[in-house]
């Protein structure tokens, strides 16, 4: 993780009531920021961070361009029916 970003969510978290948005730059409009912080290492769910960034299943996270939203997280939207995300 980013080092600037660990040490501002320590000190938020640190805080008994305190919450952190996932997408630290544009948290309450719909769009791929949080996608692009995490290829900057700038994630906040270790998960997210750890299935983008590593070798063996970056192959299959996709974004920008290659990227579609499915109504099926298990199955390939058609050509036909393909929603590019960008």
């Amino acid at each position: 993780m980013d080092p600037t970003l660990a040490a501002q969510l320590l000190k938020t978290c640190a805080k008994s009531s305190a919450t952190a948005f996932l997408d630290q730059n544009t948290s309450f409009t719909v769009d791929n920021e949080y996608y692009r912080q995490i290829t900057l290492r700038k994630g906040i769910l270790t998960i997210d961070q750890e299935l983008t960034l590593d070798k063996s299943s970056a192959p299959i996270v996709t974004m920008g361009s290659a990227g579609e939203i499915r109504k099926n997280c298990g199955v390939f939207n058609q050509k036909a029916n393909r929603k590019v995300v960008n």
